[in-house]
């Protein structure tokens, strides 16, 4: 049957969200797939891109953040991210004459006159702008190089001011315009905290120029206004802050011990000082004070790395770099309204018919992907590297060569403490053909048939080079342990075969009729475990997992370092041809699983993605039509058909089931009344 092209795009873009679309001409079977662009944030909630800053303006918040990260929301609670069409680090946003104007890197700034759909526009200069406030009838922007712009409508602007600073915030309270920064310290030179000033944003004067640390937050309330500098590199540190009557007469005052960062708000009568450690931006490190006069704080939250906090509909509300948030009432008491973060995951396993993670901090579990229980925190015990199932056990592989073992994967047990060793020596573990085998990354391979008594296999000793093997995994009918310098593969876990010079590689995974292997810029590519191809690509970066489901291969990157860009997701049918697509974070992906219909990412910080669900729909060669569809189970599905394939075709409903298993199978006895049909599989909300 020949397809039109068109309209199959057209088709395709339409529905392939929900389901698959496949033609039956009762002699040739064709199936269209789309590609996995579509991710959602599972942990952190609402989600985990780095949070710059947080304002309140025309009876919203608005949070804005790395990678155009825009968030919304009424009540400081429960947040839309919306599209700003930008990867670009986003820094501050304002609102005045109707429209809400948000500035970020490189000179980027977006228009918006609903906070929802956001506009491009030519600010004229490529420094980055990291705040932007509105008054007196004007935005004023500032930025690298002491840029400073302004504008009546966020569209047309117009650059006032440039000199050696950097400026790092601005804001407009009494009827005047503040703006902070300075200058970084070098070997030759000290750094410098700066603070102007200025009554209409066009003409502006030096109040502050003194040696120390830049400025980072400056606010007003009660009277006064008050700057903060920037922190200490690496641990807290007390550093002055700076703070005037009549934004004039300046007067440098102690304030708490605090990190890098540091962001500064006042409401009802308190002052509240947020900060962070910025290095390890999802590592939490930080701390909230607050104050009645400035001079006397006291310490109300720790472990909340903040980067701004702001005051709205009763609520103080503090964004944070994890991509978090932490509300109040009071400025006292502080709360996370979403769940916590998944631990720090080194392992992701579909394993029992769920989800299964193990990590440094402990266990998450979840059957959909979508809804997660942290439910073991690991004490006592080494980090878990690797988990995997089979004979009615769990079986994990941790540090010093140490193998454990749970039947409900809550309660541990070492059965083995014979294979602890002295050094630092990480196991990953598979199961398979009736064996436990577990490959460690000082060389040894680790075997076992009940996953209680174990034997230990010195594969080093058996050819040149050091085997330091990062993950093994079983399929078709045979491991593989991928290593540092080779590929091993055995039936049965005793007797391996060790392919040298294919190198450099950190998982694996089979496929239909092939293994993909993946590492640091590359991929390789076997039909028996044993003959590899490789293809390298600095496009790739780290590639540190890969899982097979519903036809696709799926790579994450971890790429970045430290932080900073997007991170890639690749996908492929065949391990061959790869796909590059966005995975909207800046967070370092490491695992990937496939399970019932979804692929689910973990990352750096117990960040957790999932894919939208995969639906395939496909057809055997016989009549009456038998279609086969692969799916999330327990979820309801409607299937449709046409005779024809046009652009005002009419789909008419077959059935709607929701399966129990996957694939389920469905049987049209009435495919013989036409002499074509067309069948597509729609994914119920």
């Amino acid at each position: 049957m020949v397809y039109n092209d068109y309209l199959v795009g057209e088709f395709l873009r339409r529905w392939l969200r929900a389901g698959i679309l496949l033609a039956c001409t009762f002699g040739a079977v064709h199936a269209l797939c789309g590609p996995l662009d579509v991710w959602h944030w599972r942990s952190p909630l609402p989600q985990g891109n780095p949070l710059f800053n947080v304002v309140f303006l025309n009876g919203r918040f608005i949070a804005v953040g790395d990678i155009g990260t825009i968030l919304t929301s009424t009540d400081g609670t429960n947040w839309t991210r919306q599209s700003s069409g930008t990867t670009t680090p986003l820094r501050d946003c304002a609102y005045g004459a109707g429209k809400y104007v948000i500035v970020g890197d490189f000179g980027t700034v977006l228009t918006s006159d609903d906070a929802v759909s956001w506009t491009s526009e030519y600010a004229g200069t490529f420094y980055s702008l990291n705040g932007v406030v509105y008054g007196n009838g004007k935005f004023v922007a500032v930025g690298e190089e002491t840029t400073i712009l302004t504008s009546s409508d966020g569209v047309s602007w117009t650059q006032r001011s440039s000199g050696p600073w950097e400026l790092l915030d601005v804001t407009y309270a009494g009827g005047v315009f503040l703006a902070s920064g300075g200058t970084a310290g070098t070997f030759t030179s000290s750094s410098k905290a700066v603070i102007l000033s200025s009554g209409d944003g066009v003409t502006w004067a030096d109040r502050v120029v003194a040696t120390g640390p830049p400025i980072v937050s400056t606010a007003y309330g009660g009277g006064w206004f008050a700057a903060v500098t920037r922190g200490g590199e690496s641990s807290p540190a007390i550093l002055p802050m700076w703070i005037s009557t009549n934004a004039v007469d300046w007067q440098p005052q102690d304030r708490p011990r605090d990190y890098t960062d540091v962001t500064l708000a006042y409401a009802n009568g308190k002052w509240v000082l947020g900060s962070a450690e910025t290095y390890y931006p999802y590592a939490n490190l930080g701390f909230i004070f607050t104050s009645d006069d400035l001079s006397h704080w006291q310490l109300v939250a720790s472990n909340s790395a903040v980067s701004s906090i702001t005051f709205g509909n009763s609520e103080f509300v503090a964004s944070l770099y994890d991509g978090t948030f932490r509300t109040s009432g009071d400025g006292m008491v502080w709360r996370n309204p979403w769940p916590e973060p998944a631990p720090a995951l080194d392992d992701l396993e579909y394993l029992k018919g769920e989800f299964f993670a193990v990590g440094y901090q402990g266990i998450s579990r979840s059957a959909d992907g979508r809804d997660w229980t942290n439910n073991v925190a690991i004490t006592n015990l080494p980090r878990f590297w690797s988990v995997t199932y089979g004979k009615g056990l769990y079986v994990a592989g941790s540090e010093y060569r140490t193998i454990w073992i749970s039947s409900d994967g809550i309660h541990w047990t070492n059965p083995a403490p014979g294979l602890t060793s002295s050094y630092v020596a990480n196991v990953a573990v598979a199961y398979g053909n009736g064996v436990f085998v577990g490959a460690a990354d000082s060389g040894e391979i680790l075997t076992s048939a009940d996953g209680t008594n174990w034997n230990i296999q010195q594969l080093s000793t058996n050819g040149p080079g050091y085997l330091g093997f990062q993950n093994v995994v079983y399929g078709q009918g045979r491991f593989v342990a991928v290593s540092s310098s080779a590929i091993a593969t055995s039936t049965d876990g005793t007797n391996w075969y060790i392919s040298y010079g294919i190198q450099g590689f950190s998982d694996a995974a089979s496929g239909p009729g092939r293994f993909v292997a993946v590492g640091y810029n590359q991929t390789a590519i076997s039909f028996d475990g044993t003959n590899w191809t490789s293809q390298t690509s600095v496009a790739f970066g780290y590639l540190n997992g890969i899982a097979f489901g519903q036809g696709f291969f799926v790579a994450p990157s971890n790429y970045q370092y430290p932080y900073g860009g997007e991170e890639s997701l690749w996908d492929s049918i065949d391990g061959v041809q790869w796909s590059k697509r966005s995975s909207q974070t800046a967070r370092h992906l490491n695992r990937v699983a496939f399970g019932n219909g979804t692929f689910v990412i973990s990352g750096s910080g117990g960040a957790i993605l999932q894919s939208d669900p995969l639906v395939l729909l496909s057809m055997t060669r016989q009549m009456p039509a038998q279609l086969l569809l692969s799916g999330p189970t327990n979820r309801a599905y409607r299937v449709e058909f046409a005779n024809t394939l046009t652009s005002s075709n009419n789909w008419q409903s077959f059935t709607t089931f929701a399966p129990s298993n996957s694939p389920a199978q469905i049987i049209d006895v009435t495919s013989s009344n036409s002499p074509q049909r067309f069948y597509r599989a729609v994914l119920l909300p």
